[in-house]
């Protein structure tokens, strides 16, 4: 009888300590829910692709992670799977990098939204693309989103848990690491701070020294002053090398929107029904700055208008170009402005 309810005792305690112990979870069991880099990047391009409007202008403008490889990586490919799709209107690499190196932007480590709206702006383009890492132990998690440019608003929200192959392994080792990057800013600033401020009349710059100024404050850009700019004569636009019955009548700006007015007559009212084409209100058209090529506009929204007004307007937002071409959607060869000037409002 003693053994019998010294054995029972003996499974309860065993049960109870296998209740209580937390047991390990085979490798297998934890990789079962992974997808591979590539698989979670082509999942992100097609979840943009369902949410963003056809013919949208978007660019893919940082991934923090803690390798340059690695993000480099990220963007590359989905930029690439988005310009597959031929949805979207993807702004390339080489455009982003010229106007923030112009601009003297820096999109390593954590950046704020504001700072990516005004690029996003800068680059014309109507949504934004950023991104995140997170080291999970074992494996990783990241998360891309897209935000609107005009009002912040997130438009897709994308996260996965991918897996340690050996791809991302490989974009994991070597490179520049955010941490290396902060502790080069670390230490230029202290030896910047450790250099005296001494009068110049009792300084010998040795002729082998290089006086570094400080960087300009970039200012903001100046909105374009509220009116009506009435052209005479009318700017005339080009489809190749032959001109077309298409010129601008005026473009209003107010509170940071232009709208252009396009009408089918060099000079006076419209007489006779003679649409100027659809193609001018369309996501398509682009209006770009002659003043700085690599910034462009497409426009919020553009109608026909045969009633009271023969013609076609066509509206943009955040216009700051005071010389810049108009561009018309459509096959080629598209129908251009080659130059619009503006002076000063009526």
């Amino acid at each position: 009888m003693k053994k019998t309810i010294f054995g029972f005792v003996s499974l309860v305690i065993v049960i109870i300590g296998c209740a209580g112990s937390p047991q390990p979870v085979a490798t297998t069991e934890i990789n079962s829910g992974l997808l591979t880099l590539d698989q979670a990047i082509a999942e992100a391009a097609t979840r943009i692709d369902e949410r963003i409007m056809a013919g949208a202008k978007i660019a893919p403008l940082n991934f923090n992670s803690p390798h340059d490889r690695f993000s480099d990586y990220v963007l590359e490919e989905l930029t690439a799977n988005l310009v597959d799709s031929r949805k979207l209107t993807v702004v390339d690499r080489r455009e982003i990098d010229l106007i923030r190196n112009e601009f003297d932007f820096q999109l390593s480590g954590e950046v704020g939204d504001d700072s990516m709206q005004q690029l996003g702006r800068m680059l014309g383009a109507q949504a934004i693309i950023s991104g995140t890492f997170t080291d999970l132990g074992g494996f990783y998690r990241i998360m891309i989103r897209v935000l609107n440019v005009q009002n912040a608003s997130v438009e897709v929200q994308y996260r996965a848990n991918i897996a340690n192959d050996n791809i991302t392994s490989a974009l994991l080792t070597g490179g520049r690491t955010a941490t290396a990057t902060q502790q080069r800013t670390t230490t230029a600033q202290a030896s910047t701070a450790q250099v005296p401020t001494v009068p110049v009349a009792q300084t010998q710059v040795p002729a082998t020294s290089v006086v570094q100024a400080p960087a300009p404050v970039q200012a903001p850009e100046p909105a374009l002053a509220n009116g009506t700019y009435t052209f005479r004569p009318r700017p005339q636009a080009y489809q190749g090398a032959r001109a077309v019955n298409v010129f601008v009548d005026n473009i209003v700006v107010r509170s940071g929107y232009m709208t252009i007015y396009l009408r089918p007559v060099p000079q006076g009212e419209s007489n006779y029904l003679n649409s100027v084409g659809r193609n001018w209100s369309d996501a398509g058209t682009i209006l770009r700055d002659l003043d700085r090529p690599a910034r462009s506009y497409t426009p919020l929204e553009g109608d026909i208008i045969e009633r009271g007004f023969l013609g076609a307007w066509i509206t943009f937002k955040d216009v700051t170009a005071t010389r810049f071409s108009l561009t018309s959607a459509g096959s080629d060869p598209r129908m251009v402005f080659d130059e619009i000037q503006l002076g000063k409002p009526d």
